[in-house]
Order: C-alpha cells, then structure tokens, then sequence
C-alpha cells in the first residue's frame, strides 16, 4: 500500500518551525554559532579554539545588534580593533546583512 500525501522531510520541518514560531530562535542560534567561528578564526591562532570560545560568557542579539560579553578585558580591547571584520565575517557565513552593529562588553 503505497501513500498518497507524502511530503519531503525538509518540508515537513520547515513546517513545523513555522507552526511552533520557531524562526527567531533558530537565527539567534546560527547568529551565536557564526560568531563563535568568526572569533575562533580571529583569536584562535594565538589561543586556541577551547580557549577563544570560553571568551564569549555571553551573547545576546535583538534588532540587528549582537551584544557579546568579553570575560578578557586584554582581549575585549584587541577586539574592539577588529569588530568590523567580525562583523563582515559573521554576515558572510550567514548569508546575509543579519547583524548591523556589533557591542562588546
């Protein structure tokens, strides 16, 4: 017995992070994860990746504006030189002109 209505698994879950309001906090999560690259790429070479992602204690985005806590305060003043390319870097593994302004603190 073959079924009738069958639908793609992709489709299926677009779907149902439609239907659960899904969408903001699904981006929020690419948008955090895109800055933990772009920083590891950055900070990496002269730290290492467990070490520059343990930097970032929090992140927080609304309205185009990624606010990330620093724990360093050495390395939040080196960053602060770079949050352009960051920025760059962050909107070019999303795809897209996501995040606008980037504040560190």
């Amino acid at each position: 017995m073959r079924r009738q209505n069958s639908e793609s698994i992709s489709s299926l879950l677009k779907s149902f992070v439609e239907e659960n309001h899904l969408e903001d906090g699904l981006q929020r999560v690419r948008i955090f994860e895109a800055w933990d690259t772009a920083l590891c790429s950055l900070v990496a070479p002269s730290m290492g990746d467990e070490a520059a992602l343990r930097l970032t204690s929090r992140k927080f985005f609304r309205d185009g504006v990624l606010t990330c806590t620093i724990s360093s305060s050495t390395v939040r003043s080196q960053l602060r030189f770079h949050l352009e390319p960051l920025r760059d870097r962050v909107n070019s593994l999303l795809g897209g002109e996501v995040v606008t302004r980037i504040i560190l603190n």
